[in-house]
């Protein structure tokens, strides 16, 4: 993997590194938490604790999942309820946590509503999904919402 190296060549430019890897597209063998752990190992002989790694599993879609009352303006369908529309198409089983294939879930929605999986559309959704840690039920999530929030904690005089 070459992200630990690329970082090492950055680590007097900057105070943090990020390395995000989507765990599905990077073809290890691995378990993603050992994939995790190895990469973070890497970065810390160089960044000690101002780096991490963070592998998304099982998507990064399950992380817009979050961010659900937004893709109704997204797809200029007002009043739409993503949630629900992921449940009336048998996306979002009762009881759930998340839709069972995130990834699926999200493009169906945008195709039903003539939208593409686009870097534009997922920026969008990003820049409204919530960082609360109880936003999104995935480890991964949880892991990326701790480690930014050490690292640049919340203000408590923030509104």
């Amino acid at each position: 993997m070459h992200g630990p190296a690329v970082a090492r060549s950055q680590v007097l430019r900057f105070d943090h590194a990020l390395l995000v890897l989507d765990y599905h597209g990077s073809g290890a063998t691995a378990p993603a938490e050992m994939v995790q752990d190895d990469l973070s190992a890497d970065l810390a002989q160089d960044w000690q604790d101002r780096a991490a790694a963070v592998v998304v599993e099982p998507e990064l879609e399950a992380w817009l999942i979050g961010a659900g009352k937004h893709f109704a303006s997204l797809v200029d369908a007002q009043g739409l309820d993503a949630r629900n529309w992921w449940r009336n198409n048998a996306f979002w089983l009762d009881g759930a946590a998340k839709p069972a294939d995130p990834k699926a879930a999200v493009e169906s929605l945008l195709a039903a509503h003539h939208r593409i999986r686009s870097g534009p559309n997922y920026r969008y959704l990003a820049r409204r999904a919530s960082l609360r840690p109880d936003a999104c039920v995935t480890p991964s999530f949880k892991h990326f919402v701790s480690t930014l929030r050490g690292w640049f904690p919340p203000d408590p005089e923030a509104p």
